[in-house]
């Protein structure tokens, strides 16, 4: 299962007034989901091809696994 990459925001964060980059992926379910950036780059785990996995945050239970995959013109090298 594959989540594609939509944009990159900035938030505030409630707690600490500091910014936080948080990056928007489409599910394929439909919806929406942002994620920190620095726990992509720092904590999630990789596929065998070097894209981010994460549990699915739309499935119950939460073994699920989706592949954020971002367009050829954002993949970090």
């Amino acid at each position: 299962m594959e989540a594609k990459y939509v944009k990159d925001i900035v938030i505030q964060d409630p707690d600490t007034g500091g910014d936080v980059d948080v990056t928007i992926f489409k599910h394929p379910g439909g919806g929406l989901f942002g994620i920190d950036a620095s726990y992509i780059d720092q904590v999630a785990d990789e596929d065998t091809h070097g894209n981010p996995v994460i549990k699915d945050p739309f499935s119950e239970p939460s073994g699920v696994i989706v592949t954020l995959i971002w367009p050829e013109e954002h993949v970090k090298i």
